[in-house]
């Protein structure tokens, strides 16, 4: 029997050093050829000692299946918790941002929740007891270089 072939995330795009903002819609491209969907849900984003970082979702929805303007954290959900990240994946051709848009309380989460050595905290760092059970929780660390991409691949795979 022979074993499936694993997707990977490709460089398809042109490199973009134009600056990122919260709204920002984009799109990376899988080896099977399919287009998934990230949101920048916020930009100079600060979460203990990570200083100005973007905090990203990766949704579960393809460029394929969903318009943008339905994209809901509520209908489609994410491929993994909210993580943070840098321009780095845009800068060497993997995402690429398609238009901003509007965020609205279907698009993203209304609080945000991580995982520290101490217990779980909000996106203010404060250490929350019981966290909303419908919103998954990140880790409270940053993604060295493309290391984001094996997120992503892990999650598809």
């Amino acid at each position: 029997m022979p074993q499936e072939q694993k997707i990977e995330v490709v460089q398809a795009f042109e490199p973009s050093r134009k600056h990122i903002r919260a709204g920002d819609v984009f799109i990376y491209r899988m080896s099977n050829g399919l287009d998934y969907y990230g949101l920048v849900a916020k930009h100079k984003f600060d979460l203990g000692g990570f200083k100005n970082c973007l905090l990203l979702y990766f949704f579960d929805a393809t460029a394929q299946d969903v318009e943008i303007n339905e994209l809901s954290v509520r209908k489609h959900g994410l491929l993994f918790a909210p993580t943070l990240g840098g321009s780095e994946c845009w800068r060497e051709g993997y995402f690429s941002t398609l238009r901003r848009v509007e965020l609205t309380g279907e698009m993203v989460y209304p609080n945000h929740y991580f995982k520290y050595p101490q217990g779980i905290a909000d996106e203010n760092v404060n250490l929350v007891d019981e966290p909303d059970p419908s919103i998954p929780i990140g880790y409270a660390a940053y993604p060295v270089g493309l290391t984001l991409l094996d997120y992503i691949e892990d999650s598809l795979n």
